[in-house]
C-alpha cells in the first residue's frame, strides 16, 4: 500500500509535468510568431512523444524502484502514514512538478531557437533549414530534461532498470530521427527535418546548445537535494539509518576476513 502510494502520486505528477515541459515551446513560439499558427515541433515527432518516448520509462522505474525491504518496513510503522498525510501529492509537491515543467520547457526551447537565430519555419517546399534544426535541437533537450528528472527522483539511480530504461528512451528517440531524417517513409511524412541529424552537428550553434544546455539540471539537482536534506521523509530517514548500517555491517565484515 505505501509503495503503490509514492508510485501513483509520482508517476500523475510526472506524466504532467512532462507534457508541460513540451507544451511550453509551443506556448513560446506560438508568443514569438505573434499566435500565426504555426508549430513549434515536428508532427511526428511529438506524436511518439508521449506513447513511445516518456510513457513505459516511468512504468518500468517506478514499478521496480524498491526502497527497503518488507521486514525493515514493518518495524517502522511511520513509514504507513506517508500516504495519510499526503505527502507524495499535494498542492506544494505539485507546484514544484509544474514549475519545473515550465522551467525545463522554456530552457529547451528557448536556448537553441535563440542560438540558431531562424525566423520561421517557411513554407513547402521552401523550409527554413536552420530554423528546423533549432526545432529538433529543442524537443532533443525536452526529451533529455524529461528523463533525466525522472532519473533524479528513481530511488535506486545506478540500477540496471533505472539506467537501462532512460537508454532505450533516447535509443528509441534516435531511430526515429535517423528514420523521419534520412529514410524515404520519414521524408515523405516529415520533409521539413530531412536530413536534420546531420545538418545540426554541422551547426555549431545548434550543437553547443544541445551540450551545455543540460548542465542546468545541475541547479535542479541542487535544489532538489537540499529539499529532500531541509524536509526528510520518513522514509528517507529510515533508508538513511537502514543503508548507514549496512555498510557499517560490510565494513566489519570485510575487516575480519
Amino acid at each position: 500500500g505505501r509503495r503503490a502510494y509514492r508510485r501513483v502520486a509520482t508517476y500523475l505528477c510526472y506524466y504532467v509535468y512532462k507534457h508541460v515541459a513540451l507544451s511550453v515551446g509551443d506556448m513560446c513560439w506560438a508568443h514569438q510568431n505573434r499566435f500565426e499558427g504555426n508549430i513549434a515541433y515536428p508532427e511526428w515527432v511529438a506524436s511518439c512523444y508521449s506513447a513511445f518516448f516518456t510513457s513505459f520509462p516511468v512504468v518500468l522505474i517506478l514499478s521496480f524502484d524498491r526502497d527497503i525491504p518488507d521486514s525493515v518496513a514493518l518495524a517502522h510503522p511511520e513509514l504507513y502514514c506517508e500516504g495519510q498525510r499526503r505527502m507524495y501529492f499535494n498542492a506544494r509537491v505539485f507546484t514544484v512538478w509544474m514549475l519545473s515543467g515550465i522551467w525545463h520547457g522554456s530552457l529547451a526551447w528557448l536556448v537553441p531557437n535563440l542560438s540558431v537565430g531562424a525566423s520561421g519555419p517557411g513554407d513547402s517546399p521552401n523550409y527554413n533549414k536552420e530554423w528546423w534544426i533549432g526545432s529538433v535541437a529543442s524537443f532533443t533537450l525536452v526529451l533529455l530534461f524529461v528523463d533525466l528528472r525522472l532519473w533524479m527522483i528513481a530511488l535506486n539511480r545506478l540500477s540496471p532498470i533505472t539506467v537501462g530504461a532512460v537508454m532505450v528512451s533516447l535509443l528509441i528517440y534516435i531511430i526515429t530521427m535517423l528514420v523521419l531524417c534520412y529514410m524515404s517513409l520519414g521524408v515523405f511524412l516529415q520533409p521539413q527535418i530531412e536530413n536534420a541529424i546531420g545538418d545540426m552537428f554541422q551547426l555549431e550553434k545548434a550543437i553547443v546548445a544541445v551540450l551545455l544546455a543540460p548542465f542546468a539540471l545541475f541547479f535542479d539537482l541542487a535544489v532538489y537535494m537540499m529539499i529532500r536534506f531541509a524536509h526528510q521523509s520518513p522514509l528517507d530517514r529510515v533508508r538513511q539509518d537502514y543503508y548507514s548500517k549496512r555498510c557499517r555491517v560490510q565494513n566489519i565484515s570485510t575487516t575480519i576476513d
